[in-house]
């Protein structure tokens, strides 16, 4: 911490639970040089001021519950001189004391300590894969994350989350309501054949076919089709381009993904 003295005016202006969160974030809170150890109950809670040691901050001293008899005891012995179990009490205390008032700033999007930051985004199932600890791509995150996770069974609004938030473009092409022709290029991979046949309407006929080296099974017509239902999330990926795995990760556990892969003819226009 800087022993430079700033001026009273400055240092009022400021949020004592920020300033501490900072500065302990920062790792300049070392043993307890930083605390005011005055027990007097009269005094403010929670501020901190300048002296030529640094700051010391201030919580509300534990004399503020006792009797006014007592406090004013141990503050008399403390002014003597004399050790007294109150303000070991207030040693021991301060750094929960200052820790609680401090929380909110903590857990907000411009935390100074990033790993908790990183434990908020896996309670509402984004994991470390997705934000890959980047304090700007966390902050923007924790910001979004109580709107969007209302919303999360949507694809759309977890490609918002990833292309918007986290700032990485997505190489496919994601829907949830595909046209006939869409759904003719749907590829047999994501799913057993058991499983469509479990999702088959009376009038669906599978057509077996190879597209681009890959066993599609969807017909032309629409009635004959495996039409996408609300939970399905269709994916059209070029073949050759890496999958997105982080875009997966923010659908939810229930959600179904069906695969239309596009051949990539770049290579074979070069050759």
């Amino acid at each position: 911490m800087s022993n430079n003295p700033v001026p009273y005016n400055k240092l009022n202006a400021r949020v004592s639970p920020l300033e501490w969160a900072m500065d302990a974030a920062n790792g300049d809170l070392k043993d307890w040089d930083w605390m005011d150890g005055d027990v007097d109950p009269q005094k403010e809670g929670f501020v901190f001021h300048q002296t030529e040691e640094g700051k010391k901050y201030r919580h509300r001293t534990l004399g503020y519950f006792l009797p006014t008899i007592m406090a004013r005891t141990a503050h008399q012995a403390q002014k003597n001189g004399d050790p007294t179990v109150l303000e070991s009490l207030n040693y021991i205390y301060a750094h929960n004391e200052w820790m609680t008032a401090a929380r909110k700033y903590f857990w907000s999007p411009m935390s100074p300590v990033s790993k908790l930051l990183s434990l908020l985004s896996e309670v509402y199932g984004v994991s470390q894969e997705i934000h890959r600890n980047d304090p700007q791509a966390l902050a923007r995150l924790i910001a979004r994350l109580p709107a969007w996770h209302k919303q999360s069974g949507t694809a759309l609004k977890a490609q918002e989350l990833l292309v918007d938030i986290v700032g990485r473009e997505l190489p496919i092409r994601v829907t949830q309501s595909a046209s006939d022709k869409e759904l003719e290029q749907e590829a047999l991979v994501s799913h057993e054949w058991q499983w469509w046949k479990l999702r088959k309407k009376k009038t669906s006929i599978p057509k077996m076919k190879i597209s681009n080296g890959f066993l599609c099974f969807q017909s032309s017509k629409k009635e004959e089709q495996y039409e996408l239902v609300k939970e399905d999330v269709l994916i059209s990926w070029k073949e050759g381009v890496g999958f997105p795995k982080d875009f997966l990760r923010l659908l939810p556990i229930w959600a179904s993904v069906r695969i239309i892969i596009n051949k990539d003819n770049s290579s074979e226009s070069t050759s």
